[in-house]
């Protein structure tokens, strides 16, 4: 109210009263003091000013070198800023907005934007990768080929060609992509071919020549042969850098032996004795060769030829004699029949043999009942005769040893049982007595000329057989264990309690009693097993749902594990689980039970549809059309271009919902700035740079209402301004080149000595300024040389200059001379001058040698570096005597 009081004019009484007319109005109203009955009324009118609004703090993402533009700045706030704030560079990354204050106001509104500067992509500087042929190129290798310092994240590229691209991607907001690219040099590998054999004959020398043609392949010819000294040589072909590994072959040399027959011989053999070709050629002297043919010449002598194997021509030949020397006899082979334990006499045994044998020979007992007769080999025989005289012996009976024979309750005795029963190695054809107390009495009869009879005897005894029992029923309980003890007392009968139990793997058991020597047959008998099924809930289970879905108990036996009864009863045991159980039936008492657990599944939800506006060439992401959809969709869903510039967004039901949910956004594009394509614009020295010249070396179509920045570095920036909602502006450079003019410096003058030759090199020296050095130098023929620089596209106009010569004339000493003059006459300079030839320059100077000779010197003068010198040679002739007088 004192706000409102202080508004009115005049001196208002200050006991009035204030109402809010609701309309922005204030009334004050003074009521009359009697006397007067109308009471005064004034209207305060409220006027609200807008308080400024410098928006919120927000974030601008820029690509490295990207300039930044108050348009950017702006759209970087949050909220509704004023558009009438100012920027102010706060030299720190942040830029701050104030919006100042309109009365009554006095506090201007202030907000700040960072900006966040990412790194433009670095490929580095194209290079060159030399590699070996056959090595593998590595991603490594090719990186380390790079110039400059390329970031370590692109992706190399085989381009096929022998060239890789390596690309960076540019991370946003950076939008050009760096490329690189190595180009791949393949050394081509050492080749020293394949291993080879070189075949020659024995004494041959190996050559170069020949190992090279023995190897396999394509061998590099520069290779070097090394003599392994173990008939082999290795051919060696150096790598040339990259390649570190030489290249190597072997050639192996096979030398083939001359053939050898070996030296002439002498066989001697025994008589009878086949000549064999193997006794032949161990008659041979020397060493000579296994692979000859042997030839009988039928008169005692056998010739031994070896041929030649190539590259050997000429086969060689030896001879062996052949001596026959008597061999032994030992008569022929016989036999002695002896009775058993009668003695072997050499009496007895010679008198067997057939035939005439030697007298002294030897007898050797060879402990098999036969005895052999040898006579020894008188040399050259080397085979001793050899009889054999078998000796006969007539057995005596053997009835065996004393035997026990144990068989099984109720078993036969047959005579083979009994025999089987007796010790040592008694004869079959004895006879068998049962003589009633349990012993059997076994006689064999002796064969002349033994008398005695053998006899020996049997004692019986006989084993009781084995007892299972009578099979058996044993009914139990569904997972009630089967015991031994269980299984025994469901037996028949009395069964022997040894006996061992086999389940059958079919509800039956088997029960053995093993049979005990000499009985065969175990016992066996059966016990059957009846199992009464225990009640069965199945195993725990998960019932998954839609949200709103109703639980039935028929879904709820469906999610039960294994293989439950279908008579049990279900619980809702109110926490989200459900308890099935299953009554027991005798004799089982323990009820089964199981829990099934519900677990509600949310359906699907795709948020409501939305609008999403971006600028041209502004890739549609995942997270703007989320972004641009109303509601709370699940973040899990798939989008869809329907290619109208419509996106659909669907989320899936999760089992065991089944209707998906969809939403759709729409996508407004707005044109991006055009600023063309980077360009060059190359201008002569001294031509004016133009915008229309830089406008037209620009690349692509660019938008013709930019403006062009002279960056004072030779570049020219053409920047197309960007409109909402763009926020980058459009740039590209122009790069001027200026080409210089021609020079050919300043007109210059050139001094030589008479006679000095004129090179372009003096000619070049003799010029002014800097002129460049791949001008034409022209002779005009009057004394002047033009040198003449031609222009570079874009000039047009050559650069000319001209060089003077001025020849300076070389001194002239004259020509050597003689002067003659009459004995006891002064020499002058004029005497000697006119003595010289030519015409020699006046100005030179004399010296007397010393000797009859005069040296005329004339000084050079400059350019000229060399003096002029001629010699005259005074002769003195007698002057004529006329003697004196008298």
């Amino acid at each position: 109210t004192a706000m409102l009081f202080a508004s009115l004019g005049g001196t208002p009484d200050a006991d009035g009263e204030w109402t809010d007319n609701g309309d922005g109005t204030w009334t004050y109203t003074v009521a009359a003091t009697a006397p007067c009955t109308e009471e005064a009324v004034s209207v305060v009118t409220v006027i609200v000013v807008d308080s400024p609004d410098a928006g919120e703090n927000g974030t601008l993402t820029i690509c490295e070198g990207e300039e930044i533009t108050t348009a950017m700045l702006f759209a970087s706030l949050g909220g509704t800023p004023d558009a009438d704030g100012e920027w102010t560079d706060n030299g720190d990354g942040t830029w701050t907005y104030t919006v100042a204050a309109t009365a009554p106001c006095t506090e201007d509104a202030v907000s700040v934007v960072t900006v966040i500067v990412v790194d433009s992509p670095d490929a580095g500087e194209n290079g060159t990768l030399t590699i070996c042929e056959g090595e593998e190129i590595t991603t490594a290798m090719l990186f380390d080929s790079l110039g400059g310092t390329p970031d370590a994240d692109g992706t190399w590229t085989d381009n096929g060609d022998g060239t890789w691209t390596y690309t960076v991607a540019a991370t946003a907001p950076c939008t050009e992509e760096a490329v690189s690219v190595v180009t791949v040099v393949v050394v081509d590998s050492p080749d020293a071919g394949e291993n080879g054999t070189l075949t020659i004959c024995e004494g041959e020398a190996v050559t170069t020549a020949m190992l090279f043609a023995s190897l396999g392949g394509t061998p590099d010819a520069d290779g070097e042969w090394t003599d392994n000294g173990d008939g082999t040589w290795t051919y060696t072909v150096a790598a040339t850098a990259p390649c570190t590994e030489e290249a190597v072959s072997v050639v192996t040399v096979i030398v083939v032996d001359s053939p050898d027959a070996g030296d002439n011989g002498t066989l001697t053999i025994c008589e009878g004795e086949e000549v064999t070709t193997t006794m032949l050629f161990a008659s041979l002297g020397g060493t000579p060769d296994a692979d000859g043919t042997w030839n009988d010449n039928g008169d005692g002598t056998w010739t031994y030829t070896v041929a030649a194997t190539a590259p050997c021509t000429e086969e060689a030949v030896s001879v062996v004699t052949v001596v026959v020397v008597d061999s032994p006899d030992a008569g022929e082979n016989g036999t002695l029949t002896i009775c058993e334990g009668e003695a072997v006499t050499t009496a007895m045994l010679f008198a067997s043999l057939g035939g005439t044998p030697d007298a002294d020979g030897e007898w050797t007992d060879n402990g098999d009942g036969t005895w052999t007769y040898t006579v020894a080999a008188t040399a050259p025989c080397t085979e001793d005769a050899v009889s054999v005289v078998t000796v006969v012996v007539v057995d005596s009976p053997d009835a065996g040893e004393n035997g026990t024979l144990t068989i099984c309750e109720g078993e036969e005795i047959t005579t083979a049982m009994l025999f089987d029963s007796l010790g040592g190695t008694p004869h079959a054809d004895g006879e068998w007595t049962d003589n009633g107390d349990g012993t059997w009495t076994y006689t064999v009869a002796a064969n002349a000329p033994c008398t005695e009879d053998a006899v020996s005897v049997v004692t019986v005894e006989v084993v009781d057989s084995p007892d299972a029992g009578e099979n058996g029923t044993l009914t139990i309980c569904e997972g009630e264990e089967v015991t031994t003890t269980m299984l025994f007392a469901s037996l028949g009968g009395t069964p022997d309690a040894d006996g061992t139990w086999n389940d059958n793997g079919d509800g039956t058991w088997t029960y053995t009693v093993a049979a005990t020597a000499p009985c065969t047959e175990e016992a066996v008998s059966v016990v059957t097993v009846v199992v009464v099924d225990s009640p069965d809930a199945g195993e725990n289970g998960t019932l998954t749902i839609c949200e709103g879905e109703a639980v039935t108990t028929a879904m709820l036996f469906a999610s039960l594990g294994g293989t439950p009864d279908a008579d049990g009863e279900w619980t809702d045991n109110g926490d989200g689980t459900w308890t099935y159980t299953v009554a027991a039936t005798a004799p089982c008492t323990e009820e089964a039970v199981s829990v099934v657990t519900v677990i509600v599944v949310d359906s699907p939800d795709a948020g409501d549809n939305g609008t999403l506006t971006i600028c041209e060439g502004e890739a549609v992401t995942e997270e703007l059309l989320f972004a641009s959809l109303g509601g709370t969709p699940d973040a899990d869903g798939e989008w869809t271009d329907n290619g109208d510039g419509t996106w659909i967004y669907t989320v899936a039901a999760t089992a065991p919902c089944t209707e998906e949910a969809v939403s759709v956004v729409t996508v407004v594009v707005v044109d991006s700035p055009d600023a063309g394509e980077n360009g060059t614009l190359t201008i002569c020295e001294g031509e004016e740079v133009t915008t229309t010249m830089l406008f037209a070396s620009l690349g692509g179509t660019p938008h013709a209402d930019g403006e062009w920045t002279d960056n004072g570095d030779g570049t020219w920036t053409y920047t197309v301004a960007a409109n909402a909602p763009c926020t980058e502006d459009a740039v590209s450079v122009v790069t001027v080149v200026v080409i210089d003019s021609p020079d050919a410096g300043d007109n210059g003058t050139l001094t030589i000595c008479e006679g000095e030759e004129i090179t372009t090199a003096m000619l070049f020296a003799s010029l002014g300024g800097t002129p460049d050095a791949d001008g034409t130098w022209t002779d005009n023929g009057d004394g002047t040389w033009t040198y003449t620089v031609a222009a570079n596209a874009p000039c047009t106009e050559d650069s000319v200059s001209v060089v003077t010569v001025i020849v300076v004339d070389s001194p002239d000493a004259g020509e050597n001379g003689t002067l003659t003059i009459c004995e006891g006459e002064a020499v002058t300079d004029e005497l000697l001058f006119a003595s010289l030839g030519g015409t020699p320059d006046a100005d030179g100077t004399w010296n007397d040698n010393g000797d009859g000779t005069w040296t005329y010197t004339v000084a050079a003068n400059a350019p000229c570096t060399e003096e002029a010198v001629s010699v005259v040679t005074v002769v003195v002739v007698d002057s004529p005597d006329a003697g004196e007088n008298g």
